[in-house]
């Protein structure tokens, strides 16, 4: 999930094809709030993607010094509230002010279970997100939030990933 995301993430910031075949048709700045993994491993994901997609010229040595290529300007952040909750109300403020600020086209949130409440099949989650329309419509904003269920041996978790039909019914579109 995290893998495709990124993808997603490279190939709106630089224009390359999202999983090196699909074009894509609107490019900009992409803004990623990863809350499962640390900064340094969403930075290496990210550079593994790129490095592919760019084809950029490894680190390498030159006799004795180490060359170490210039990074390209890619616009991907990586919001820096690891804690972001949509029944929050300062850390919807704190998203809001970083997708006024750079106008992200596409905003990561990953996962959906970290960010809201997983009580009642997620059945308040859906009306807590509706501040991400408003900022969709108001700033030309994507949002692509990841959900999934816990990582367990539990046969129940299966239901769990499907949440609330309200959550279904706030979806504009989906993988599975």
């Amino acid at each position: 999930k995290t893998w495709l995301t990124f993808d997603a993430a490279v190939s709106i910031a630089t224009g390359r094809p999202f999983l090196g075949v699909a074009p894509v048709t609107r490019t900009g700045p992409v803004l990623i709030i990863q809350q499962e993994d640390y900064n340094g491993q969403t930075a290496e994901r990210l550079s593994v993607i790129i490095h592919s997609r760019l084809r950029q010229t490894r680190p390498h040595m030159d006799g004795d010094t180490a060359v170490i290529p210039d990074s390209p300007d890619i616009p991907i952040f990586i919001h820096p509230d690891r804690k972001l909750r949509f029944d929050n109300e300062e850390s919807m403020k704190s998203l809001r002010a970083a997708v006024e600020k750079l106008r992200p086209v596409l905003v990561i949130i990953d996962p959906l279970y970290a960010a809201s409440s997983t009580e009642n099949f997620m059945a308040e989650a859906a009306g807590q997100m509706s501040p991400l329309k408003n900022m969709r419509d108001e700033f030309g904003t994507s949002f692509c939030i990841v959900h999934h269920a816990k990582k367990g041996s539990d046969p129940r978790e299966r239901e769990r990933l499907w949440g609330s039909q309200f959550l279904n019914a706030f979806m504009e579109s989906g993988w599975q």
